[in-house]
């Protein structure tokens, strides 16, 4: 169609302001024309154009409409008809119009109109001023449509996620085109399938690409070495500005020990992709799948044998200078140390042995990340300091004596576990892995073919095939209707024999064996306050230390006497026979003491706490036997202690089945009914026994003393320096007292007292402190009596501390605690306001 031929078509169709003959006779002439060179191609879209913009409905809804359409399009270059039909649909306006559109250019993607645009291009570019338009205009195409049409559900090929995935089918039918040309020597450029791939990719639409081009390429990429070689080239030719969520995707979901063929010497060729494989995914990003760091190292692995080790041994130091350093443990999150720490596990698998040119500065470095990560308050972070410096000393190799090697006693849990997994080698994939993979991909392709009109089940039948299921294998029958049948639901034989129920019958208690010992058990409590102090024997002091507790309870006014005494010795003793119970007996010991006789205990406590004779540890376990007493003290449920009037009785030691303690056979049948009774509905729980907060009184006594000294430096405690483990445990103390004495005359002072306490503290460097200054704010929150009266000013500056927490903290666990107690606190002050508005 020549230029003057266009023209006239033109003023015909505006004389006739498009009727239908003439649109239909002007179609049928493009459609017998030949081969047009560009120029004409152009005419017969601006004709096209004109046409669907302003021919009538009719002929738009017309049987033949679209195939003559789709026939004339046909003729134009796939860059012509996707520059001018987008185009078009930015300026078209009318549902009839825009839906036409939408069919027409469905039917020119479905026939594969992507990878002919590529296959063009990258055999003989044409268009390659345009590329980057191409790639603009074809991912916005599924966004162009949503917002016109308005209607998701009538989008099938333009659909956001379908669409991207059928361009990534055409990007494997096209590879596959190029393959064939290179096998017959043909030169082909890949730059624009870079292009798309990065755009894409850049967009956020890599996992809906990737879905089925992903498998295509690990299957392809093994067995054709053409193919690996296209790939290498459409990698290395990806945009700088692309290259992050390309290789982003890449490592996250790449099957283990695949990436090397699909990508090749990236990460040697390519400086944008050696920083972000180096730096960005290991030490900026982080993921709580090993999935990552394992591709990151075999990759790094797979690389040229001259270059390969030096990466990684690059890559391993590079980690160690920011798994050491204090800074990086305070500032970052748990999640991303965790990250690095699990890369440099990975990485020490992945070497195997490590060269005698990196031992030196690697030990240097290990030994000062595991001194800072033992310093650390946080538990999970010394928990990642001992399994990293375990493992890695043990890849280092070092010349010591088995009984001399380092070995940390840490947490067996499943976040342990899981470091463990990443040391086990990965192995190779199969032959029928990458037949898996091809199976992958042709079940994808499949989805995009056209299914048959075949009768599909409706839910109502669905549902109700599935309720015939069930009741099936209840061996009921729906068709008798109710009371239809003459059948009776009769016992069986086997039941009627045997009816009783063995269950009915109590066991006969067997009592415990005592194992013989030739000490005999205390009889009173200053009995086994020698034994304690002696401590010469291990069976000694396990008898003696089980029989604590009990004598405690028993022979409560003799142990108010010795309270102090008693909990002095317990606090200085040692396990010296590594008893299994020691720790947890000496601590509830000592609780009891605290809640038997507080003033004087809590007076002994607080005044040893800043003492300098005394481990850390030791300090840690005051700061938990205060815990452990005032719970005891503020326990809501009368559990109360024996009071000191209360005389025991000794109970005799009667059989369980004495004639004595018969229970009547009345109250046997009813406890039998009872038991054997299904009851509908929610039972009554009597409400719980009330008694009074005997903490209140003796609060002030546990917390103003702690308080007092934590500004005091003495030579084996220094709270604000590097002791900031027990500084963190005395706030957490803090926020329980406070907690327990809620509801009490002291605690309004009490919660004063602590936010001015706070105010020193809210800064610190060590997030595990700050989340114990957000937990004590909270306790205030819960145990103050009036949060916006009696602590206006008080509690609007621990509100706007708590906001900046939330915008600015490094560390996520402090930013969700602060988030919940700032809420927490909106709620309380909303209710106060709206109860004393109802008031006045």
């Amino acid at each position: 169609m020549s230029e003057v031929c266009g023209k006239q078509w033109l003023e015909r169709l505006e004389e006739t302001r498009y009727s239908d003959d003439i649109v239909r006779d002007c179609l049928v002439s493009v459609t017998k024309a030949k081969k047009l060179p560009r120029l004409d191609q152009s005419l017969v879209a601006q004709l096209l154009h004109q046409i669907i913009s302003n021919v009538s409905d009719r002929w738009l809804s017309s049987p033949y409409s679209g195939t003559i359409t789709l026939e004339a399009c046909s003729f134009l270059d796939p860059d012509i008809f996707v520059l001018s039909f987008s185009s078009l649909l930015l300026e078209l306006r009318g549902n009839s119009r825009l839906k036409f559109l939408l069919s027409l250019m469905e039917n020119m993607f479905q026939q594969n109109m992507f990878k002919q645009l590529l296959i063009c291009e990258c055999l003989k570019p044409q268009a390659k001023m345009i590329w980057t338009k191409l790639c603009t205009v074809i991912a916005s195409l599924p966004n162009h449509f949503a917002n016109k049409l308005q209607n998701l559900e009538s989008l099938s090929v333009f659909h956001h996620e379908k669409f991207f995935e059928l361009l990534g089918l055409d990007m494997v039918l096209c590879i596959d085109f190029l393959v064939s040309k290179v096998m017959q020597g043909t030169d082909v450029n890949t730059e624009l399938l870079s292009k798309f791939i990065g755009q894409f990719c850049l967009i956020g639409k890599a996992a809906n690409l990737f879905r089925g081009l992903l498998p295509a390429m690990v299957y392809h990429s093994h067995s054709n070495f053409v193919w690996r070689r296209i790939l290498h080239k459409s990698f290395l030719n990806i945009p700088d500005r692309c290259t992050e969520p390309v290789l982003l995707y890449l490592f996250q979901h790449s099957p283990k020990h695949c990436l090397y063929a699909i990508i090749g010497d990236l990460a040697l060729k390519h400086e944008k992709a050696k920083f972000t494989i180096q730096h960005k995914l290991l030490l900026v990003k982080h993921f709580k799948s090993p999935n990552v760091v394992e591709n990151i190292f075999s990759y790094l692995s797979a690389l040229d044998d001259g270059e390969s080790s030096e990466i990684v041994h690059e890559t391993l130091q590079k980690l160690l200078e920011v798994w050491k350093s204090k800074t990086a443990i305070k500032q970052t999150s748990y999640e991303q140390h965790r990250h690095i720490s699990t890369a440099i596990l990975v990485c020490v698998r992945c070497l195997g042995r490590i060269d005698e040119k990196h031992m030196d500065s690697l030990l240097q470095d290990l030994m000062t990340g595991m001194k800072n990560h033992l310093d650390s308050p946080d538990t999970q972070v010394r928990t990642l300091g001992m399994l990293v410096g375990q493992k890695v000393t043990e890849a280092l190799q070092l010349p010591v004596k088995d009984d001399a090697k380092l070995e940390f006693d840490y947490p067996k849990n499943k976040e342990t576990e899981t470091l463990m997994e990443v040391l086990k080698s990965v192995p190779e994939p199969t032959e029928a892995f990458f037949t898996q993979q091809l199976q992958i991909y042709s079940d994808i392709k499949s989805q995009f073919v056209k299914p048959t009109n075949q009768k599909t089940l409706t839910t109502f039948s669905a549902t109700k095939a599935v309720f015939k299921e069930i009741v099936a294998v209840k061996n009921l029958r729906l068709d008798d209707p109710p009371g239809g049948g003459n059948e009776t639901d009769e016992p069986n034989e086997e039941e009627i024999q045997d009816s009783d129920d063995d269950d009915e019958f109590d066991a006969y208690p067997m009592p415990k064996e005592t194992p013989f010992s030739k000490i005999a058990k205390p009889m009173y409590i200053r009995d086994c306050m020698d034994g304690l102090i002696n401590n010469d024997s291990r069976e000694k002091m396990e008898i003696y230390l089980g029989s604590l507790i009990q004598l405690i309870e028993t022979d409560v006014t003799a142990t108010k006497e010795v309270a102090a005494e008693l909990c002095k010795i317990l606090l200085n003793i040692q396990n010296n026979y590594a008893l299994d119970e020691f720790s947890d007996t000496r601590r509830n010991a000592m609780a009891l003491l605290a809640a038997i006789n507080p003033e004087p205990v809590a007076e002994y406590l607080t005044g040893e706490f800043y003492s300098e004779h005394y481990s850390l540890q030791q300090r840690i376990d005051m700061l938990d036997v205060i815990v452990m007493a005032s719970g005891r003290l503020s326990a809501i449920s009368n559990r109360n202690l024996k009071s000191e009037q209360h005389v025991p009785q000794i109970a005799e030691s009667r059989p369980e089945h004495d004639v004595s303690k018969a229970l009547p056979w009345q109250q046997v049948v009813a406890d039998r009914i009872e038991s054997k009774t299904r009851r509908f509905g929610k039972a009554r729980r009597p409400a719980p026994e009330v008694g009074p907060n005997r903490f209140g009184p003796v609060a002030g006594a546990f917390f103003y003393p702690l308080m007092a000294g934590y500004d005091k430096r003495v030579r084996t405690l220094d709270l604000l320096g590097t002791d900031t483990i027990v500084l963190g445990r005395l706030l957490y103390t803090l926020g329980t007292i406070l907690y327990s004495c809620a509801g009490t005359t002291v605690s309004e002072a009490m919660c004063a007292s602590l936010l001015d306490f706070l105010t020193s503290l809210r800064s610190h460097t060590e997030p595990f402190i700050r989340r114990a200054c957000v937990y004590c704010v909270s306790m205030v929150t819960a145990s103050a009596p009036q949060l916006t009266d009696r602590l206006g000013e008080a509690a609007l500056e621990a509100r706007a501390w708590l906001c900046g927490v939330i915008s600015s903290d490094e560390d996520e666990q402090t930013r969700a605690l602060a988030a919940n107690t700032l809420t927490m606190m909106d709620l309380k002050a909303r209710e106060e306001l709206r109860l004393a508005n109802n008031v006045t």
